[in-house]
């Protein structure tokens, strides 16, 4: 309705050259062509292709905690996470973004909960940009209930919609 004093053909002109921006970006792709890992244990590094960018992260070591910093596990435990991320991509992740998009859960059908760091002073948050090439430790922290075995994977919602493989 309103196209600021331009003819239609400038202003369709100008939403097409937007569109082309959108997709030139070059901070992450639409084609999520890395194969899924299903089968990664501790000390594995998986692969992550993301519209976020690429990169690697391999847990290090798990712990079950029944309180941390003074704050007991409201379900049955703490998982705190000990990981690193190592930037694939050509150009800056936010860690924070990345941590945003996992979550720990103990059926594969089931859903998550994801990092709560931020609430615990002693955690070791994963903050701040990674540069391409780069690696960045930190660790994950949040509540589970007990069971056998527990997976630490991008939430299922952003692989169902295409945004991630599947690690």
């Amino acid at each position: 309705e309103n196209n600021d004093g331009k003819d239609n053909d400038d202003a369709e002109k100008d939403d097409d050259d937007k569109k082309e921006d959108d997709t030139d970006s070059g901070n992450g792709t639409s084609e999520i062509t890395t194969e899924d890992q299903l089968d990664l244990q501790l000390g594995d590094t998986g692969k992550f292709d993301s519209t976020l960018g690429t990169y690697d992260m391999t847990v290090k070591s798990a712990e079950l905690l029944k309180e941390l910093d003074g704050k007991e596990a409201q379900f049955d435990y703490l998982i705190l996470i000990n990981l690193s991320i190592k930037n694939t991509s050509n150009h800056d992740l936010d860690a924070e973004d990345l941590m945003y998009s996992m979550e720990v859960t103990h059926g594969l059908e089931k859903s998550g909960f994801g990092d709560a760091s931020a609430a615990f002073d002693s955690v070791e948050e994963l903050t701040g940009t990674i540069q391409p090439g780069e690696e960045l430790s930190g660790q994950f922290i949040t509540e589970v209930y007990e069971a056998d075995e527990y997976y630490f994977r991008e939430i299922e919602g952003n692989v169902a919609g295409g945004v991630s493989n599947q690690v």
